[in-house]
């Protein structure tokens, strides 16, 4: 025995629904009108609610798991990672359609990152600010990356005449090289910034 299988629009059976709502709804307000004026007041709050809430509610299509898909009937893939593979690789459209989610991501993790490279890192403490900004800007025309306060990853402490006492302590306990003006001088004029990398 077959089965037949019957298509209804579903915006023809919200129609028919919401249509016979209304009516029976009309139909308990005029009883209720003839039984009490106040239950009927009380009807027409509820169906007027009711109508509010039938109209503004929507029901999202797809589901938050659900992969966004694209146009390509073939792509099983999200917008956010197709645009990824798109960027980082040199994968064609025809080879990131046949990729799953799972497939996608592990080739993007497989792309080796490019290795960070290793900044001196120098702080000024102790200068006014004419000398500060003069110090900051030859140490940024040496490559060094000039930092307001003690990092974790600070090769030098440079102190001028009224260095902080809390940077000092800083830089001490974690053994960076607490320099003065004229060694930093002498260290960019002979070139050794390199061995501290």
């Amino acid at each position: 025995m077959k089965t037949k299988v019957i298509k209804t629009n579903t915006s023809e059976l919200n129609k028919n629904t919401k249509g016979c709502m209304i009516l029976i709804c009309i139909l308990v307000l005029t009883i209720a009108y003839i039984i009490s004026f106040n239950f009927f007041i009380f009807l027409l709050v509820i169906l007027l609610a009711w109508i509010t809430y039938s109209y503004t509610v929507k029901i999202p299509k797809t589901s938050f798991n659900e992969p966004n898909l694209k146009s390509s009937q073939n792509r099983i893939i999200s917008d956010r990672l197709y645009s990824i593979l798109k960027s980082k690789t040199s994968l064609t459209d025809n080879e990131i359609n046949q990729l799953t989610e799972k497939e996608g991501w592990e080739v993007i993790y497989s792309i080796p990152r490019k290795p960070r490279k290793a900044k001196i890192e120098i702080c000024f403490t102790g200068f006014n600010p004419e000398d500060k900004t003069y110090l900051t800007n030859i140490a940024h025309n040496y490559g060094l990356h000039v930092t307001g306060s003690v990092t974790k990853g600070l090769t030098f402490l440079c102190c001028g005449d009224n260095p902080g006492n809390v940077k000092l302590k800083t830089a001490k306990e974690q053994s960076s090289f607490i320099i003065t003006k004229q060694e930093f001088f002498d260290l960019i004029e002979s070139g050794d910034l390199n061995q501290y990398l």
